[in-house]
């Protein structure tokens, strides 16, 4: 009631004028986003349940993962300051619905705890439950901070960023490879941490595919075994982690991925 008010006032132009103005010259990524997301609420109604009780919960949480990176990837490709709107509007929405869940607002809190109450793990404590959260600002913190042409004053100037990407690769591949393969193929583990060695040669292995992958698509010009090395240390990083991974990965991974840009 107040913000959209005071942003117009700042802006000298009507908020919702702006969004109907960005949601008209990216049509495309709008219709594409529908569909997968028409795709992926159908999918749950149809085949969750089943799919929930057969998979680990750790498994479950993971998928997510991979339903952000969809999301997330394209539209940072095709239209990035798009995304940075999108994405805040939707960290506006899940912080709402959250707190009509922890105010047991009818009739919607009964709803929201039953679906969140079914991906639940030891990280979720407390009041609120803010995993969901974290993970939109995981992926969106990158896109937020740093524009896909990012240029810095090394021979790789011409060069697009994969930094705005971190968020997606380090979370929503490397962190969901780690946990995947961990849980399956994991015997050995890293010495003071849970985690598996296998789990995280698995996580650093798909996470520079996809980087590697990923900068042939924008056309960043990188040296891969120093993108190689960054996707190491992400995932050495994402081991041993004892704080809130979805948000502090990212961040860790920015500053590694500039310096691969920096140095190639």
């Amino acid at each position: 009631v107040i913000l959209i008010p005071w942003a117009s006032l700042l802006l000298g132009e009507s908020v919702w004028n702006i969004i109907l103005e960005c949601l008209l010259a990216n049509k495309g990524l709008v219709a594409v986003w529908l569909c997968f997301v028409v795709a992926a609420v159908a999918g749950v109604a149809l085949v969750g349940e089943q799919l929930f009780k057969r998979l680990p919960n750790t498994i479950v949480r993971k998928l997510y993962h991979v339903v952000a990176l969809a999301i997330f990837t394209p539209g940072t490709v095709i239209a990035p300051s798009f995304v940075r709107i999108a994405a805040a509007g939707m960290l506006t929405l899940f912080m709402m619905l959250e707190c009509m869940r922890a105010a047991k607002v009818q009739p919607f809190a009964p709803l929201l705890e039953d679906f969140i109450s079914q991906h639940l793990d030891h990280q979720d404590k407390g009041f609120l439950v803010l995993t969901h959260i974290y993970l939109l600002v995981g992926c969106a913190g990158p896109v937020w901070l740093i524009s896909p042409s990012f240029q810095c004053s090394s021979a790789a100037a011409a060069s697009p960023s994969l930094a705005p990407f971190a968020g997606q690769l380090l979370v929503g591949v490397g962190d969901a490879a780690a946990s995947v393969f961990g849980r399956w193929y994991g015997r050995i583990k890293w010495s003071g941490s849970a985690k598996s060695i296998e789990g995280t040669f698995a996580a650093t292995v798909v996470t520079a595919v996809a980087a590697c992958s990923l900068s042939l698509v924008i056309g960043a010009s990188l040296s891969w075994p120093l993108l190689f090395l960054a996707c190491l240390l992400g995932c050495l990083l994402e081991a041993f982690t004892l704080q809130i991974d979805n948000l502090f990965l990212p961040l860790w991974f920015v500053v590694l991925l500039n310096l691969v840009h920096h140095w190639s």
